[in-house]
């Protein structure tokens, strides 16, 4: 417990660096623009559970945070909001036991009452929780206490608070996942930085967005390819005049990703070095204490070897060769931990396949900003195989969020790739499980698609008789039996 000299000096410096609201009762200042995740976010308060908020850096979970205090000022005495970040420095050159104290300080000083008594709708916001090894214990007494407290945890060590969480919180934690912009997101970023003449505004984009859902939901659950293919005629019209922006959007996605830091800065060196140090982070900040690691250039080295095999199948022998004939347990170790920080995903081959020749998983990077700025092609132009591969991995963390949207499970055991009779690939096969529909997907990101390349997605067709089959393309729009062609720009705003 701190004396009285330091209570005073912490109480100076929530004050100051965290909550001047006390004084002013004038919130943070925000980004205008505001996610779609604000709005789900701001209605699970009140739910007398701790709302856990976790996510990969830089994604915007701080900015979001400041949002919801800002609302919640609206409404309540400034008093009874705490904001405070457990990554500064000097908090925690203030304090051994930065939590406790905090609560200690804000009870006696702020809100002069006990958190456990008070009948008020007082606010806890805790950024960068991750940091503080019993803040979970905290949590849990406090609600059990009173219930009607109103706690929100940030962490960007989604790994370390969904581990402590399950065993301190059940039952009293809400989690979300936070990622970086979908393209509906980064489009309205776009627009909402520099519109665009035209039709084309954020809520146009978000009723056609859930009406292509809607219809695709409908057409795997009646199996009637036609509910879709009319809803995609319908968007195709009423985006017409804007398809060429909307084309050029998608280009400029696949080349900065959905950090939102990046999407604003247009500066490509700046972004590079950005970006680089989120890659320094999670090594240096979140894999090597956690995990204790020692060794920062088979971590550093095997993130970079990732981010070249985006998109491609993984031979997780071959990478450990590459990386000092580290051993096969190491490697999986490292990856799964970059699995869990939320940055990358591994696709497995098609558990029902005959053929298990495709036994090694492919791997998927969420953001190719991110994975562009790893193998230092961030400022560079991709070529026509790169792009593919890009709109390859756009594709798969759509597909992400899709399977979430429509069947509200976790996405991770529901897509696979699919690997011929004759060798060949779908890139993916994802499950619903609510529809009973396995759908195959392939991407060929190129202006026209001939049969000889879709033969794996045939023999998938012909084999497991899926309600529909869909190509994602760069500009084609048609339907061959019962397989529809819809362009990336058009299918990224699906999901």
């Amino acid at each position: 417990m701190l004396d009285a000299s330091g209570q005073q000096e912490l109480l100076a410096h929530l004050k100051l660096r965290f909550n001047r609201w006390w004084d002013t009762g004038v919130g943070p200042a925000v980004p205008a623009f505001q996610r779609a995740d604000l709005g789900y976010i701001a209605s699970q308060l009140d739910a007398g559970k701790a709302l856990t908020i976790v996510g990969p850096r830089q994604t915007g979970k701080t900015t979001l945070v400041r949002q919801l205090i800002n609302s919640r000022l609206k409404v309540q005495e400034p008093e009874t909001i705490l904001y405070v970040q457990f990554d500064d420095r000097k908090l925690l050159d203030l304090t051994r036991s930065p939590l406790q104290d905090v609560l200690d300080v804000y009870e006696e000083f702020v809100l002069k009452e006990k958190l456990e008594l008070t009948q008020r709708p007082v606010c806890l916001f805790l950024d960068e929780v991750q940091r503080l090894p019993s803040w979970q214990q905290v949590v849990k007494d406090l609600l059990a206490a009173n219930p009607k407290l109103n706690i929100v945890a940030t962490g960007s060590s989604t790994w370390l608070i969904k581990q402590s969480g399950q065993e301190t919180l059940p039952g009293r934690q809400i989690l979300y996942e936070l990622y970086p912009l979908k393209f509906r997101e980064f489009v309205a970023l776009l627009l909402h930085e520099s519109p665009v003449q035209g039709k084309l505004d954020r809520k146009l984009l978000t009723g056609i967005a859930r009406s292509l859902r809607e219809a695709f939901r409908l057409s795997a659950q009646e199996r009637d390819l036609g509910i879709f293919e009319k809803a995609v005629h319908a968007a195709l019209f009423d985006l017409a005049g804007v398809a060429p922006q909307l084309a050029s959007f998608a280009t400029k996605y696949l080349r900065v990703g959905g950090y939102p830091e990046i999407v604003q800065t247009s500066d490509r060196e700046k972004c590079q070095k950005l970006l680089d140090g989120y890659a320094k982070d999670i090594v240096l900040k979140d894999m090597l204490p956690h995990l204790r690691i020692k060794n920062y250039d088979v971590a550093d080295k095997l993130l970079y070897l990732l981010a070249s095999n985006s998109a491609q199948k993984l031979n997780i022998r071959k990478l450990g060769r590459a990386l000092q004939n580290s051993p096969y347990q190491t490697i999986m170790k490292h990856l799964r931990f970059y699995e869990e920080v939320q940055i990358l995903s591994r696709v497995p081959a098609y558990a029902r396949s005959k053929l298990r020749r495709g036994k090694h998983p492919k791997i998927y990077f969420f953001d190719n900003g991110f994975r562009n700025s790893l193998v230092g092609t961030f400022d560079i132009d991709p070529s026509p195989a790169e792009e593919g591969l890009l709109a390859e991995a756009a594709v798969h963390d759509h597909l992400r969020r899709l399977v979430f949207k429509v069947s509200a499970v976790s996405p991770a055991r529901h897509i696979s790739y699919y690997f011929s009779s004759e060798r060949k690939e779908v890139d993916f096969i994802v499950g619903f499980p609510n529809l009973g529909a396995e759908i195959p997907i392939e991407v060929k990101f190129r202006e026209t698609v001939g049969q000889e390349e879709l033969k794996a997605l045939t023999e998938f067709m012909e084999r497991r008789k899926p309600p529909l089959g869909m190509v994602v393309t760069d500009k084609e729009s048609r339907r061959e039996k019962n397989v529809i062609f819809v362009p990336l720009w058009l299918f990224l705003l699906l999901c």
